[in-house]
């Protein structure tokens, strides 16, 4: 029996093209991190801070959009390879404390490892 594996990125992709495609949204692609080259040093690709928490680049959800009418979201992607007891892999802590301070400005912060998922959740607020 061969397992079938779906990559995050392949959620990301599907759940910025629906937003794009259904929700007319604008998208901000957040995509950052660090490798490794060698064992001294890593290397930030991409330098960014979020302005109103401390001073962490880490946890930036995958993406942030906003809906005509204002939603503002912030989307964690998962692979659902990670699922546990039926729900997506849990954020990160940074990424989960990322998640909190956009829920207590108003936004609709989420983990999400299929796009039905997000379909439901705009569902309950009327999108």
């Amino acid at each position: 029996m061969t397992t079938r594996t779906i990559p995050e990125s392949a959620v990301l992709t599907a759940v910025i093209d629906l937003l794009l495609m259904r929700y007319h949204a604008l998208i901000l692609r957040i995509n950052s991190g660090a490798v490794q080259p060698d064992k001294s040093r890593f290397v930030q690709f991409y330098y960014w801070q979020a302005v109103g928490m401390d001073k962490s680049r880490a946890g930036v959800s995958d993406i942030l959009a906003i809906l005509p009418g204002g939603l503002l979201l912030a989307i964690e992607c998962k692979s659902p390879d990670r699922r546990r007891n039926g729900q997506p892999a849990q954020p990160s802590p940074d990424q989960a404390r990322f998640l909190e301070a956009v829920r207590e400005r108003g936004g609709v912060a989420l983990v999400v490892d299929d796009v039905e998922q997000l379909v439901s959740e705009l569902e309950k607020r009327g999108y």
